[in-house]
């Protein structure tokens, strides 16, 4: 349960950081671990798949004033963005995962 949160001390761009870092930081691992196993070198690096889709991210909506409500449902990161979107009055791009309000 998260307390204390106000206008004056929540920043979301230091917490969509560090979570971004925390990704980046658990797939370089599992690259520098698969390169110790004697994997080939990659020349390029793509993050996809259920590990940025599907798998559970921390979100909230922090919109003082204004109640949201979010979709029932298995979201992940990659839902982070269209959200973001939706929150900015945009209509995200047709092929963008859905977004969870």
């Amino acid at each position: 349960m998260l307390s204390g949160l106000d206008e004056e001390n929540f920043a979301p761009v230091p917490l969509l950081h560090a979570l971004l870092r925390g990704m980046a930081d658990e797939l370089s691992a599992c690259y520098r671990a698969a390169l110790k196993a004697g994997c080939a070198p990659a020349g390029r690096l793509l993050g996809s798949g259920n590990g940025l889709r599907r798998n559970p991210a921390p979100f909230i909506v922090y919109d003082p004033g204004v109640e949201h409500t979010l979709k029932e449902g298995k979201f992940g990161l990659a839902n982070v963005a269209p959200t973001v979107a939706t929150l900015l009055g945009l209509t995200p791009p047709a092929c963008w995962e859905e977004s969870m309000l």
